[in-house]
Formats: structure tokens, sequence, C-alpha cells
């Protein structure tokens, strides 16, 4: 009786886990279509994915050869790999929101900028983020595109919406990096700002 109960409970509480990983399915798209994404939005949605990636990893010994019993390996393997889909898109997430909030602190200081100040001096660490930034929203589509062929999305909608938006921010992330070294250039990094003004009557 004991051990039934004991299999019973661990059998719900991946159960519990696995709405819990859809959930964070969606807090990630949430976060990739918010207007307002913030450090905070992302790091509560990381938060969750960790603590609900730990429990599956403790129920997991338990629930493999169980579920593999009654021929459900595969809702394991399953999890296993949206977790993993999930925790890269965190980190692209995580990274892309860093990019940009140095972009943010560039253009603040271009506008308000002193004499003194140098708001390119950095221009080199974000052309670098930017294009990591780049390579992991790569990555990420790439691992939506196996969850895609393995038939993790139960909802087509969802993954196009998450294809196409990240092809989106990859697009004006490649456009930013290479804009910037002729935006430093325009703007003057060591050098006097000079600006020729045409106006056409």
């Amino acid at each position: 009786v004991t051990l039934f109960i004991f299999l019973l409970s661990t059998t719900l509480l991946f159960e519990y886990t696995k709405k819990g990983i859809q959930a964070s399915l969606r807090g990630t798209q949430a976060l990739l279509f918010s207007d307002t994404l913030t450090q905070e939005n992302i790091k509560n949605e990381t938060s969750a994915l960790k603590r609900r990636a730990v429990v599956f990893q403790v129920v997991r010994p338990i629930i493999a050869p169980l579920y593999s019993l009654v021929g459900k390996e595969d809702d394991v393997a399953d999890i296993e790999q949206l977790i993993q889909v999930l925790e890269k898109g965190g980190e692209a997430i995580q990274s892309s929101a860093q990019a940009a909030q140095a972009l943010g602190k560039i253009f603040v200081q271009i506008v308000f900028s002193s004499s003194d100040q140098q708001p390119f001096a950095n221009l080199s660490q974000v052309q670098s983020d930017a294009e990591y930034v780049e390579k992991q929203l790569a990555q990420f589509s790439a691992e939506l595109a196996r969850a895609k062929d393995n038939a993790l999305f139960e909802d087509e909608k969802m993954y196009q919406a998450l294809q196409k938006k990240l092809m989106n921010i990859r697009r004006d992330t490649i456009s930013i990096d290479r804009a910037l070294p002729a935006v430093a250039q325009m703007l003057g990094t060591q050098q006097k700002k000079t600006y020729l003004v045409l106006i056409q009557n």
C-alpha cells in the first residue's frame, strides 16, 4: 500500500510538472511578445522554469521506468526536451534584453552627453553582444523546429507565431549590429561631431 501511494504521488507530481512546463512555454511566448519586457519579468519566468526542471529531475528516475511499462516513455522524453528548449529560450531572451539595455544607455549618452563623455567607448563589446544574441536566437529557433518535428507543439499557431517573432528579432539584431559602426562614425567617436545638413525646396 505504501509503495502504491508513493508511485501514485510521484505520478501526480510528474503530471503537475508537465502542466507547469506547458505554462513555462506560454510564459516564454508572452515574454517574446511583450511590449514592456523587463529583467524582473525574465527573472520570474526563468526562476519558475528552474523550479519545475528541478522537480522533473527528482521524479524522472522513478517515472521513466514506470511510464515505460505502459508505453508512455515518450512523455518523459518530450518533457525533458521541452525543458531544454525553454532553457535555450530563456538564455536568448535574457541576452537580448541585456543588449537592448546597453544600446539604450548608448542612446541616452548620445542625447545627453557632455564633451568629455564617449558614448561609443564600449561599441565593440555591444557589437559582440549583439552577435552573441543573434546566435542564441538562432539556436532557440532551431530547438523549436526540432521540438516541432517531435510533435511537442500541439498548437501549430503558437509555433508559427514564435518562429515568426524570433525571425523578426534576429533580423533587427543583425541590422543593429551592422548599423552601429556607421552611426558611431556619423556621430563622432573620438573626434568632433560634424554634420552636413541638406535642405531641398
